[in-house]
């Protein structure tokens, strides 16, 4: 991956909020109650031009799979919350301000056991053809969730790509998700709700 891609690990284990090299996120609840958020990222990828991206290693099943629409049920926000902390507070110290997307890597043993070169990440990325070929020369999908249509500047997996304004949506929604929680939490309702997603319930 590194071999043929421009991103470049600026941090590892990269501690998020209190006591941390970036300020986490301070949500103000509707009582004026203030909430902060901490936390450590597993990567943080930069380029020369100012990108950035999270990659989250994954050893359990949550590295095969990430479906936006889950945000909505307040599902993966992680690594999306990270890359907002990230823009939002911590833009000097990357020197990057342009969001490139969130990734998980599998890093299950078994993914390293066949013989193929590559191991696929999963996430979203900007749907930006010149971002994508620096994170995968030649856009064939072998490393990144998106492949470009030969002979076409159009991908496929287009569930994977969002624009820089549908991430500025999806940060604005986080905000919104947060102090809504925040108002939960601090009301006294830490009641289960688990959500069933499928076959499976997730808390």
């Amino acid at each position: 991956e590194f071999h043929q891609s421009e991103f470049r690990p600026m941090y590892c284990e990269l501690k998020v909020g209190l006591g941390g090299e970036v300020d986490g996120i301070n949500v103000l609840t509707d009582n004026g109650k203030n909430v902060f958020l901490n936390g450590y990222i597993d990567r943080v990828d930069t380029t020369k031009d100012g990108k950035v991206r999270v990659v989250d290693y994954k050893t359990g099943s949550k590295g095969d799979s990430f479906k936006l629409s889950e945000l909505l049920n307040g599902q993966n926000m992680q690594m999306l919350l990270y890359l907002y902390t990230l823009l939002k507070n911590g833009s000097e110290l990357i020197k990057a301000e342009i969001p490139a997307g969130v990734l998980y890597f599998p890093a299950k043993r078994q993914a390293f056991e066949s013989e193929t070169k590559f191991v696929k990440m999963n996430g979203i990325v900007l749907d930006d053809i010149e971002t994508l070929n620096q994170m995968e020369a030649d856009i064939n999908g072998k490393i990144i969730p998106a492949r470009k249509r030969q002979g076409s500047d159009s991908f496929y997996s287009k569930e994977s790509l969002v624009s820089n304004e549908a991430f500025s949506l999806i940060f604005r929604y986080i905000e919104l998700l947060l102090k809504k929680i925040g108002n939960s939490l601090l009301s006294g309702d830490i009641s289960p709700m688990p959500l069933k997603m499928g076959d499976k319930l997730k808390c």
